[in-house]
């Protein structure tokens, strides 16, 4: 909703987050981190920068951490990898283009929170964890490879392009969950899922902006069009299906992972595509008594 949704169309009410990688310094920078705290957790970072050339036209930066922590809640657990180099090529003064690419592993434990008990939240102990400790996971690979660049065409207009692509392989998506709210004895369902999956992800977009005077109104000027497209793939196996009940108040665990062996419960292959084009125009424009507006 409002100006934004012109170039960024529909979204969720909370709005949009920009992420953008750490750029390339022309100053060499060197950093090592490392971060201590309560369950268990654990975090060392690592970040330079600086030039590869001694003309400074061709400038890196890379960064790496990796995380390992626990919870408050009980046999929770988190690792995670992560590595981002990026090269940044300055072809002339008006042109520059960077090139850059992510990498990250992460394992995770699932974790279904605690139920309803009538219209308030069961009265358990905050750590108490209804799923299966040693089967509820999920761990997979995040890949993300991007190049934008920019042209200065003169001192009013300027080009940028941006193109990336994203490939997630989450090779466990498994667990034992709960569902629903529990009965006045403390029973609640669970349901058993082995669903792995996978998602690959491109996008492009083209601006051109421009400034324009008309008397004594200074327009910012923006052309533009975009593509997005997605497809999200099961593989034959995926499996929901109800597995067994817990007692909040006398939780006994399963002794041996569940068994997928009900033909009812079990899902082929699965696959959705999704394209998107956009094309927008944009124009802002400075006003007297410094008042803006902007129209699209």
């Amino acid at each position: 909703k409002g100006p934004g949704s012109i170039l960024f169309g529909r979204a969720d009410p909370g709005g949009i987050i920009n992420n953008i990688t750490k750029q390339p310094l022309a100053t060499p920078y060197y950093s090592l981190q490392q971060q201590a705290g309560n369950f268990n957790f654990y975090r060392t970072a690592v970040d330079a920068t600086g030039p590869l050339t001694k003309d400074g036209t061709l400038l890196y930066r890379m960064n790496l951490s990796y995380e390992n922590s626990g919870s408050f809640r009980n046999a929770i657990e988190r690792n995670t990898v992560f590595f981002a180099p990026t090269v940044t090529w300055k072809i002339s003064p008006r042109t520059q283009i960077t090139a850059e690419m992510e990498y990250s592993s992460f394992n995770l434990s699932q974790d279904g929170g605690i139920p309803a008990l009538g219209n308030r939240p069961a009265p358990v102990s905050p750590r108490l964890r209804l799923d299966e400790p040693g089967f509820s996971q999920t761990k997979g690979d995040r890949y993300f490879g991007g190049v934008n660049w920019s042209h200065q065409i003169n001192e009013n207009w300027k080009l940028n392009h941006w193109l990336s692509t994203q490939q997630v392989d989450v090779q466990q998506n498994k667990g034992v969950v709960p569902f629903g709210a529990a009965d006045p004895n403390g029973l609640v369902t669970r349901f058993a899922f082995d669903a792995p999956f996978s998602s690959t992800r491109y996008q492009s977009m083209l601006n051109l902006v421009g400034n324009v005077n008309t008397g004594i109104l200074k327009h910012t000027l923006l052309f533009g069009y975009d593509y997005y497209h997605q497809a999200d793939l099961s593989p034959p196996g995926g499996v929901c299906c109800p597995e067994s009940t817990i007692n909040i108040f006398n939780p006994i665990y399963l002794t041996a992972p569940p068994i997928f062996d009900n033909p009812d419960f079990i899902a082929g292959k699965f696959r959705t595509t999704t394209a998107w084009h956009g094309a927008y125009f944009q124009d802002q424009v400075k006003l007297p008594f410094n008042l803006h507006a902007m129209g699209g």
